[in-house]
């Protein structure tokens, strides 16, 4: 797949429904909004989301976007609250180029974040990630590898709380990477109510 101008990226944003962002061979780029749920596993859904594999029946025809066994063809997935760009593969041949993409490392995953504190500039967080009981994660010695690497965009200030916009690139894809490794070097992301201050 190419890499997607910032424009085709943001122009997606104001809508409070899924739109497709690319169409190409065996794959779709998809653009989820917030209470829409990447839903790999049937019948797990959060409270209130929208599945969002059944947002593009016209687009997908058969294949892995309509098979749980194979998540919906999803390749990864965001946080129901969250909003940003989405894999699916259209057919196997399409799902199977992905998934070794996506080993090998050639499909980059960046995320924009808004975080609390100073972050002082860009670093690399190595933090083994651990699942723990309901959906959390945690770093812990005896976790999955994880890496994440941080370049700071902007820092700003709100009521005279300190604030870091980051662009994180991940380099694993661990449960709740991101929200994870953020809180284990101390600037949680704003507005997160599993792993961010009280």
């Amino acid at each position: 797949l190419p890499s997607l101008p910032l424009s085709m990226v943001l122009a997606g944003e104001s809508s409070l429904d899924p739109e497709v962002v690319l169409k190409a061979s065996g794959a779709l780029v998809l653009h989820k909004p917030p209470d829409w749920e990447v839903d790999t596993i049937p019948g797990h859904l959060a409270l209130g989301a929208k599945p969002l594999s059944a947002a593009f029946d016209s687009c997908t025809g058969g294949g892995p976007a309509k098979d749980p066994k194979h998540g919906f063809g999803f390749l990864g997935r965001l946080d129901t609250s969250s909003s940003g760009l989405v894999l699916q593969a259209t057919t196997f041949e399409g799902l199977y180029d992905l998934r070794a993409q996506r080993e090998l490392g050639l499909i980059e995953r960046e995320y924009v974040v808004l975080c609390r504190g100073h972050v002082p500039g860009a670093r690399s967080i190595l933090a083994r990630i651990r699942k723990r009981t309901q959906g959390r994660s945690e770093a812990a010695l005896d976790g999955r590898p994880a890496q994440s690497q941080l370049k700071v965009l902007a820092h700003l200030a709100r009521d005279s709380q300190q604030l870091s916009l980051v662009l994180v690139r991940i380099c694993t894809g661990r449960t709740h990477q991101i929200r994870c490794h953020l809180q284990y070097v101390g600037h949680p992301v704003v507005c997160d109510g599993r792993y961010g201050t009280k």
